[in-house]
């Protein structure tokens, strides 16, 4: 999926205004979208509330890959629009982000893939031919493009990462283009990219006669998410190039924080696709990406950038990928016991972040330093701005 982006081609990008330098507030921000997927993926194992509002908010946690996308977007235009960069450089510090961690995740989640496998309608054939369609399509990133791919091995953050990668393979041709745009084209695009990513749920829950693997493709596949990266590409130069961070402040957030709860909580459950909640989650995260990035020292700002926000934001890459195996094997070890819902959440919350603290100090930091100084020029680091 990357390496035929593996050039040498300078790109040299308008240098920044109006956004602070650092953004460490957008460390926070990762762990508190990973933590929301995590409380859904708990919920879908073991409901953790019967409240019937709460469990809907709970039970559209789905839509914390949104607020993933729109920031993965919104950071790589922040850490690569304002200096000279080579393209290799640029995949290599990507490849050397994401890559030894999902495969580390993927290869720990190996022994449950004979689990997962199909009955073998041709033998040993069958069984051999799923192994390595599954393992070609993991170690490309391509698995996202497959639907039928969607729930194999590491399905808890697997797909995610598939669809990142396309988002990499697409941002150097795409920020060339974006940030050459004026005011009303930014605008102008800013509206198209929300009604795309927000309207993609439309056609679905129009007909009947939907897709067998509907979820797997509206939701998973990356062609119908690559709006709400380039939305957060948009966003960013929009701040840069207007006055827009003088329009939002915090009792914009709270509002439309407080919207999203109870639409959400009221009417989530009825549109089990997440992306058709599109329409309130991208205003609300467009809104505190533009409040952190330009405003010091609001609410969220301080809460976001605490001490603990940070660390947990560091690791909170790994605490993504690491969710699957830690619910997966404690699922198992209580599957013939009568556990409470909090118990379980509260066993899993404190396993997964030991670990994800473990794989984050051994293999996520040293694995990246290595990769980046033994393949790419030397490229100074954004604190608090990683993704």
């Amino acid at each position: 999926m990357m390496i035929f982006l593996l050039s040498q081609k300078k790109v040299r990008v308008a240098s920044m205004n109006n956004i602070s330098r650092d953004i460490p507030a957008l460390t926070g921000l990762r762990f508190v979208a990973a933590f929301y997927v995590f409380l859904f993926h708990i919920h879908i194992r073991m409901p953790l509330t019967e409240n019937t509002f709460l469990a809907g908010i709970i039970g559209q946690g789905a839509i914390g890959m949104t607020i993933f996308f729109v920031l993965s977007g919104f950071i790589l235009t922040h850490r690569y629009s304002y200096r000279d960069y080579s393209d290799r450089s640029f995949i290599v510090s990507r490849i050397a982000r994401i890559y030894p961690i999902y495969i580390a995740s993927f290869l720990l989640a190996v022994p449950v893939l004979y689990f997962q496998l199909d009955d073998f309608r041709f033998g040993i054939f069958s069984a051999v031919i799923q192994v390595i369609v599954i393992f070609v399509t993991v170690v490309t990133m391509l698995q996202a493009w497959f639907p039928m791919l969607f729930s194999y091995v590491n399905n808890s953050a697997s797909w995610s990462l598939s669809v990142e990668a396309f988002f990499y393979a697409t941002f150097l041709l795409i920020e060339k283009r974006v940030v050459s745009l004026g005011r009303t084209e930014l605008i102008g695009l800013c509206i198209i990219l929300y009604v795309v990513s927000s309207g993609t749920a439309i056609p679905y829950y129009s007909f009947e006669n939907r897709p067998t693997h509907g979820l797997q493709i509206f939701y998973a596949m990356p062609i119908f998410r690559l709006a709400e990266f380039v939305l957060g590409m948009v966003i960013y130069h929009l701040v840069k190039k207007t006055d827009l961070a003088s329009k939002v402040n915090t009792s914009h957030i709270c509002i439309l924080l407080l919207i999203a709860c109870i639409y959400l909580g009221t009417f989530g459950p009825n549109l089990p696709l997440f992306i058709g909640h599109n329409w309130i989650v991208i205003p609300l995260v467009s809104s505190l990406l533009v409040l952190l990035s330009c405003q010091k020292n609001s609410l969220f700002e301080k809460f976001l950038k605490s001490g603990p926000m940070l660390y947990l934001g560091k690791i909170s890459y790994c605490f993504y990928c690491f969710q699957f195996h830690v619910l997966t094997v404690l699922v198992y070890v209580f599957k013939n016991q009568e556990i409470d819902p909090l118990t379980f959440f509260t066993i899993s919350f404190f396993c997964l972040l030991t670990i994800s603290s473990f794989f984050y100090h051994v293999l996520e930091e040293p694995a990246r330093k290595f990769i980046s100084r033994k393949y790419s020029s030397p490229c100074r680091q954004i604190e608090g701005a990683t993704v």
